[in-house]
């Protein structure tokens, strides 16, 4: 049963890193930005310029990506992307797959199966200026990729699924390392160590990842509101629980410097009533939970 009497420490803290990347095509990395009305693409942090520019279809208000610039830069080599004048469909082999695209068609097929089909009012594959440009939902759904529109600028940023399990993979890494560099430091001072709960890493992640997508950098979410509440909210039972937040290290080792350099924070890493811990990150954004 959960006690009454519910004790919230919260602190956060802010640094500034930048980052960047400069490999173009590269196998392990392929994060693409578009702009519609723009023929400058960035590729893995490097401009690239395109011989046309993506353009929003009027009749569906629809993004539409030139398909053989985007086929090029996930890594596809040109031999492997076919059309057929004729019968007017693109088959694009990548992974040991055939996807099939139909000029005037708002579906595809992979492996010859039966076509994946859209609503009659959806966007179709159409040839404009004799470059075929495809709809961004046929490509994000055909390649399996991870689609992040902004609207205010217009651009897509699209990521594959390679990318994804690589990001998310060392996510897991950096939120294993913080919670073993905690414990090092309640080693020091002869604190138990705290046990991972799944529950808050859940919890921690989703914070993490509410503050990147909502824009801001607060222990009190839009979203869930302050830490006590999203505890209930989600049924994790508590006496008492803290958060400390970071924006802005890139590794598990800066952050937990940042955090012991902080009265505040450190009193949270090596407060005896706390015995579990959760740690969630996204971008460069932190969410260290705790509970007692």
């Amino acid at each position: 049963m959960k006690k009454n009497a519910k004790i919230f420490i919260t602190t956060f803290i802010l640094s500034f890193f930048m980052l960047n990347n400069t490999s173009v095509f590269a196998n392990e990395e392929k994060i693409i930005k578009l702009q519609v009305g723009n023929k400058v693409a960035n590729v893995n942090g490097k401009n690239v310029t395109m011989n046309v520019e993506p353009y929003i279809q009027e009749k569906t208000n629809s993004t539409m990506i030139p398909l053989r610039f985007e086929a090029i830069v996930l890594g596809i080599d040109e031999d492997n992307i076919i059309y057929d004048t004729s019968k007017k469909t693109i088959k694009i082999t990548k992974d040991n797959n055939v996807v099939e695209f139909f000029v005037g068609y708002s579906g595809y097929k992979i492996n010859g199966s039966e076509p994946k089909k859209y609503g009659k009012n959806d966007p179709v594959v159409e040839i404009k200026n004799g470059r075929t440009f495809t709809p961004l939902r046929l490509i994000k759904d055909a390649f399996n990729l991870q689609i992040e529109w902004d609207s205010k600028t217009k651009t897509v940023t699209l990521k594959d699924s390679k990318q994804i399990k690589e990001e998310k993979d060392e996510e897991i890494q950096k939120e294993e390392e913080v919670i073993r560099l905690v414990n090092e430091e309640r080693a020091k001072v002869n604190l138990p160590p705290l046990q991972i709960d799944k529950d808050l890493m859940k919890l921690s992640k989703l914070k993490a990842e509410d503050m990147l997508k909502n824009n801001y950098f607060d222990h009190t979410s839009p979203t869930y509101g302050e830490i006590g509440k999203m505890m209930e909210d989600f049924n994790v039972d508590f006496f008492v629980a803290g958060e400390n937040i970071a924006l802005g290290y890139p590794t598990s080792k800066e952050v937990v410097e940042g955090w012991m350099n902080s009265p505040t924070h450190k009193a949270n890493i090596l407060n005896k009533d706390f015995k579990y811990i959760g740690v969630g990150i996204s971008g460069t954004l932190w969410s260290q939970m705790f509970k007692g």
